[in-house]
């Protein structure tokens, strides 16, 4: 049983960092974004906040390619 125990565990110290890596791609993805395109953060927040999906995909998109470049 502590076998199994210490495995979740692992796993989901795995899954918190992965998931911590994915927001550090978003947020720099994100400031990316707004410099290349001349976008004050509020401006780009109201971008974001009145886009149809709730999020700007091309921002998700760079924020996963990054992501999986790191875990190569």
């Amino acid at each position: 049983m502590c076998g199994i125990k210490l495995s979740m565990e692992v796993t989901n110290m795995s899954s918190l960092h992965h998931e911590s890596l994915l927001e550090t791609c978003y947020e720099e993805a994100w400031v990316d974004f707004a410099k290349t395109n001349n976008l004050t953060f509020d401006q780009l927040d109201a971008l974001d906040q009145n886009s149809e999906l709730g999020y700007l995909p091309v921002i998700a998109e760079d924020a996963q390619r990054r992501f999986e470049e790191l875990c190569r």
